[in-house]
């Protein structure tokens, strides 16, 4: 690990050390700069023990710079380390992988995204809801750098003086109270509420989308809280308020309805 003290340590955190090197491969896909890569690789670092390249969204090279660079790949000179960074793994040339160490990183769970946005906000000494967190985290969808730019908006508006509605409106999250909201009235076949709801996000400027992303979402806990008893949900990644109100809506409804409409979503 590293020790964040040496003059190697610090350059690099600084962004300015000569033996990393940071390349965008969505604007630098092709042939020339891979051949101008290949150039500077035979030359050893200054300072450090190893030159290394990071070239993220590697997958955006075009096939004529992969090959240019399988060269490289097969015979690396002993100084130089590459790491390369993508999205979309299965756009990469298998003989491309077959030369790399694989590491897969998994979404975070929202109680673990939770738990370090607390923390960053007891750092900041700013005080929002858990309820807030949680929508924050849902959006994030595993990824814990979406979720910390989420809440520097939220401390960038000064997020304590706004409820939790202006809040998630600021961010233009979907909040889970219009999912309840709609869920409750498409189990009452209240056609009324459904409308109101879809003109009410209209006007707030929520995606029409990702609302239904997070309504099939919904109905899918509330499909698998009749399949399951009430303490296997209780380990669920959810608030405690939202696993309780699951089970009241879910005994509602019967499992094959709950079924139907999750599949209607879906």
């Amino acid at each position: 690990p590293p020790c964040n003290e040496c003059s190697n340590c610090r350059a690099i955190t600084q962004g300015n050390s000569g033996g990393v090197w940071e390349i965008d491969g969505a604007s630098n896909r092709g042939i020339d700069n891979i051949r101008e890569l290949r150039e500077t690789v035979r030359y050893r670092p200054a300072k450090s023990r190893y030159k290394i390249y990071i070239i993220d969204e590697v997958h955006m090279l075009t096939t004529e710079a992969f090959n240019a660079l399988l060269k490289t790949l097969e015979e690396p000179p002993e100084h130089v380390l590459f790491i390369f960074a993508t999205t979309e793994p299965h756009k990469i040339l298998s003989t491309i992988l077959s030369r790399c160490q694989r590491f897969d990183f998994r979404r975070i769970a929202m109680s673990e995204i939770v738990k370090h946005l607390s923390k960053i906000l007891s750092w900041e000494q700013v005080q929002i809801s858990e309820q807030i967190l949680f929508s924050v985290a849902r959006e994030a969808d595993g990824s814990m750098r979406d979720a910390q730019s989420l809440v520097e908006q939220l401390l960038a508006f000064n997020a304590e003086g706004l409820s939790d509605a202006e809040l998630l409106d600021v961010l233009g999250v979907v909040d889970r109270r219009s999912v309840h909201e709609v869920g409750r009235a498409i189990l009452d076949g209240d056609i009324r509420a459904c409308l109101g709801a879809v003109e009410d996000l209209y006007q707030r400027g929520i995606d029409s989308r990702r609302f239904c992303q997070h309504l099939c979402d919904h109905f899918r806990n509330l499909y698998f809280s009749t399949l399951q008893k009430g303490d296997d949900l209780l380990r669920w990644d959810l608030p405690t308020e939202e696993k309780q109100m699951l089970i009241e809506e879910a005994a509602r409804s019967a499992p094959e309805t709950l079924y139907v409409y999750f599949h209607i979503l879906l």
